[in-house]
């Protein structure tokens, strides 16, 4: 299930009746697994302080979102490398903010954050399996449960 594009952060409240409703359906369609995807606004990745904290702001935001929706995965995308600086420090930066958002609030979700892979064009992060990994790796170290790669496929 692709979320809405959006071109700034933050969005209007879930209606509760549409949520019940939704759940309803969902269920009347026996549709599971349910993944939501984040839209591809926020970077992980960036060294901007204002872009990181809204960035993490709406991952958090969209994973009691897709909870709310009984979803059982949010798919996001790391973000793209700053100009100028090394792939790996932009990963360990995806790592922290995935760190920051999961750690809050682990113990309340249950959705999976899925780390989907990218294309790699213009720095983005996660092209290779590598870089997935690393991430997956560096985020462990935390021991947070819910946080798993995610290969996609364009068509």
């Amino acid at each position: 299930m692709f979320k809405p594009l959006i071109e700034r952060f933050g969005q209007e409240p879930l209606d509760p009746q549409e949520v019940i409703d939704f759940r309803k359906a969902r269920k009347e369609a026996k549709l599971t697994p349910l993944a939501v995807h984040l839209p591809y606004l926020p970077n992980l990745a960036t060294n901007s302080p204002e872009l990181r904290e809204k960035s993490v702001r709406l991952l958090s935001e969209e994973l009691t979102r897709a909870e709310r929706l009984g979803a059982d995965f949010l798919v996001a995308h790391p973000g793209h490398v700053p100009k100028g600086e090394s792939r790996e420090s932009a990963i360990m930066r995806v790592a922290q903010s995935v760190v920051e958002v999961l750690s809050a609030q682990a113990n309340d979700l249950n959705v999976t954050l899925l780390l989907e892979n990218t294309s790699g064009q213009q720095a983005e992060l996660g092209a290779s399996l590598s870089e997935l990994a690393q991430n997956i790796a560096w985020s462990s170290r935390w021991c947070l449960p819910g946080y798993r790669p995610c290969l996609g496929r364009g068509i």
